[in-house]
């Protein structure tokens, strides 16, 4: 009995490492270069990369200073890459690979389209202060007291026949 003990053993341990073999035989990577149209390579750019049908999260990588990423351990069959950077278009591409092979994608970016927007608004100033407001439109029947009162040129716009008293 001892020893079909030790066999079963040996045997369902044997197996474990050729599972296991098996499954890093067919592990496989996607690495690959982003470059712009004149083929300098782009750094930081985010790079995603999502089992196509989806099940669970991307990963997502950034380009390095040679304009490289990888991702290691993939054990699916198709992929979509996806490769957004602030100045270019947005790259998506599917990649279909083989297993137990990596896959090397180079990857040109497009310029993305320059759009600029200036709005200029005019009218009257709508956050004119209140007490401003009621000294400029007041009639020579009102009388106000004023501290600290800024002088603008609105002030000065009195009726010809108007006169200016002072609170005793």
């Amino acid at each position: 009995m001892v020893n079909m003990h030790g066999t079963m053993r040996s045997t369902l341990v044997f197996a474990v490492i050729m599972g296991l073999s098996a499954l890093i035989a067919s592990a496989a990577a996607i690495n690959g270069v982003v470059k712009d149209p004149s083929g300098a390579v782009v750094t930081g750019a985010t790079v995603e990369l999502r089992e196509v049908p989806g099940p669970g999260s991307p990963k997502n990588s950034r380009t390095d200073t040679a304009g490289a990423f990888r991702f290691n351990n993939l054990s699916g069959s198709h992929y979509r890459v996806r490769v957004t950077q602030n100045g270019f278009k947005p790259f998506e591409s599917d990649v279909n690979m083989e297993p137990g092979k990596d896959a090397s994608l180079e990857i040109k970016l497009e310029i993305a389209e320059t759009r600029e927007t200036i709005s200029v608004s005019g009218g009257r100033r709508q956050g004119i202060d209140a007490v401003y407001r009621a000294l400029r439109d007041a009639t020579i029947e009102e009388s106000y007291t004023v501290e600290n009162l800024v002088v603008k040129r609105d002030i000065l716009r009195l009726r010809p026949d108007s006169r200016v008293r002072q609170d005793p």
